[in-house]
């Protein structure tokens, strides 16, 4: 099958690298994947792993409006129609109902799906969800939260298909990546490093992370605490390490793209987020390279837990608990083993992209069965 995936952009970023997992294992099962975007970070590394990348301009966050949507769908619609797409792959709903105009453009309508990462939580704007009850594409949610959050928004349950993220298992292989040349850029060798990797945007709490290494600090000399990402909170975070006095034995990163080499050198991983999550890949990552997390009792972090048994949650911006759990498992390396002995049992038992993938293509069936029914009734 001729699939397309398509985006407004595909950045470096949960959905982004997500998307490129899902078309390797895609096209190792005999499809074969397209992409579409505006352009993005990660457009570079989609073309050196052998897809085509169309770009399509008109239809990134700041660019919309009637006029660039017509382009953009005219430019989608000669896309379909080249590539002889046989099912579109979205994911975000603006892609979703350009597609599904340039279908009609070509007179072609297509099967489309969408993998929704995403739903609007706030009070006065949860309005915006409407759109995936009128949306023409079957839904993929990656949590069993966020298949609730649509039910209550009026979308059948038959157009919602819980599909999950997934990672690859081959390189996130806790026996073959290394942590040495981390742990020596970094000069963690003899430290037990509390890890995190995100965008430094607000919502994923590094600086609640910090607060709770600094009450634990006293106690565990031994901690160091390894962030990884980059964004306009940076500053942020970074003053309040220095006003906590822990600028010491917090590291920051920076942006960078060897996410298996810093999870190797975690003896922790920690997602402390206040808002905007709903399954984040780094959490099944860090639980595939055998680290046990602790995080915040938001979206569909508390799918990830293994039924506590992996990883334990707690209120978001509660810093004494989170300081709690962050004690246990400093105290007791015992427990860290088998508590990431879990989590990498229960990634390989529902969480890897073979999983995911295989989920999708039912979807993708789904869909084309929908299709067809559709042109037989017509």
């Amino acid at each position: 099958m001729r699939i397309l995936q398509i985006r407004s952009e595909f950045e470096d970023s949960g959905p982004g690298t997500q998307s490129l997992t899902i078309a390797r294992e895609l096209r190792s099962r005999g499809h074969e994947v397209d992409f579409l975007a505006c352009g993005g970070a990660l457009q570079d590394e989609i073309e050196e792993a052998g897809f085509a990348f169309h770009v399509v301009p008109g239809f990134r966050v700041g660019e919309r409006g009637p006029i660039n949507s017509v382009k953009a769908i005219a430019g989608i619609a000669k896309v379909l129609r080249e590539r002889q797409v046989e099912l579109v792959h979205a994911h975000n709903a603006t892609s979703v109902q350009l597609t599904y105009f340039a279908s009609l453009r070509n007179r072609n309508p297509l099967p489309l799906v969408q993998s929704v990462r995403g739903v609007e939580l706030r009070k006065w704007f949860q309005w915006r969800n409407w759109i995936y009850k009128f949306s023409p594409a079957r839904l993929l949610a990656v949590s069993e939260f966020t298949r609730q959050t649509l039910l209550d928004f009026g979308v059948p349950p038959d157009r919602v298909t819980v599909t999950y993220n997934g990672i690859d298992p081959k390189r996130f292989n806790p026996d073959t990546v290394d942590s040495t040349r981390i742990r020596k850029e970094f000069d963690l060798h003899d430290r037990v490093v509390v890890g995190h990797i995100g965008a430094m945007n607000g919502c994923k709490g590094q600086d609640v992370l910090v607060e709770a290494i600094a009450c634990v600090k006293k106690q565990f000399t031994h901690v160091a605490c390894l962030l990884v990402g980059d964004g306009p909170a940076r500053e942020h975070v970074e003053c309040r390490a220095a006003e906590l006095g822990v600028s010491d034995c917090v590291h920051f990163a920076g942006m960078r793209f060897e996410s298996p080499d810093f999870h190797a050198c975690f003896d922790i991983y920690a997602q402390p987020s206040v808002r905007g999550e709903m399954f984040p890949n780094s959490i099944i990552e860090a639980m595939a390279m055998r680290t046990p997390w602790i995080g915040s009792e938001i979206s569909g972090l508390s799918e990830m837990t293994a039924d506590g048994e992996a990883g334990w949650v707690t209120s978001p911006g509660a810093v004494e608990a989170l300081a709690n759990n962050l004690v246990k498992l400093l105290a007791d390396e015992d427990l860290r083993r088998a508590r990431g002995q879990r989590a990498h049992d229960e990634v390989h038992r529902r969480f890897t992209i073979q999983h995911v993938v295989s989920r999708i293509e039912s979807a993708y069936e789904q869909a084309l069965q929908g299709k067809l029914a559709s042109r037989r009734a017509a």
